[in-house]
């Protein structure tokens, strides 16, 4: 059996505050060479993961026993969960992993203002306007010559530079 060094898993949670050097799970739809990652891993074929900078802008230890922990982060956008347990294990020499994930925020959405099934069932829901569901993208106004532009296939992401665009 292995057991959580419980006085080490603070420190441990608490040094992945900041950037690090995150690497790509196996099964992610990441491309490397054309190919997405988990036909690599379904394949049982060997390549090289790549690695990219995130940031875990606050993480916190919540609850913790000897065989099982918990805990709530935010973090920036391409951080994945996944490869994060992985490497508190790695520190911690334990093999972690997941057992439940809960998604509180995503963009401007929170679990706090969602609905659930009873309410939709009931008709007891309020919609949102569309401004502030998309609040957190870039928008433009079409004229005629982006209208062709669109209609064209242009890439829109070097007219625009941004992740995010509602036309």
């Amino acid at each position: 059996n292995y057991y959580l060094d419980v006085s080490k898993l603070h420190d441990v949670i608490d040094s992945f505050k900041g950037k690090y050097v995150q690497e790509v799970p196996i099964y992610s739809a990441v491309r490397v060479n054309g190919k997405k990652l988990y036909y690599y891993a379904r394949n049982n074929e060997e390549v090289i993961l790549p690695k990219r900078e995130v940031e875990i802008l606050d993480i916190e230890l919540l609850e913790h026993s000897h065989e099982e922990f918990s805990f709530r982060v935010v973090v920036s956008k391409g951080t994945y969960i996944r490869s994060l347990i992985r490497d508190i294990g790695k520190k911690i020499n334990i093999c972690c992993t997941m057992k439940n994930l809960v998604r509180t925020k995503q963009g401007s959405f929170s679990l706090e203002d969602s609905i659930n099934l009873d309410d939709v069932e009931n008709n007891n829901i309020k919609f949102i306007s569309t401004s502030v569901a998309l609040s957190n993208y870039f928008s433009v106004v079409v004229n005629d010559e982006l209208e062709k532009k669109i209609l064209h296939g242009a890439i829109l992401d070097d007219i625009y530079g941004k992740d995010k665009v509602v036309f």
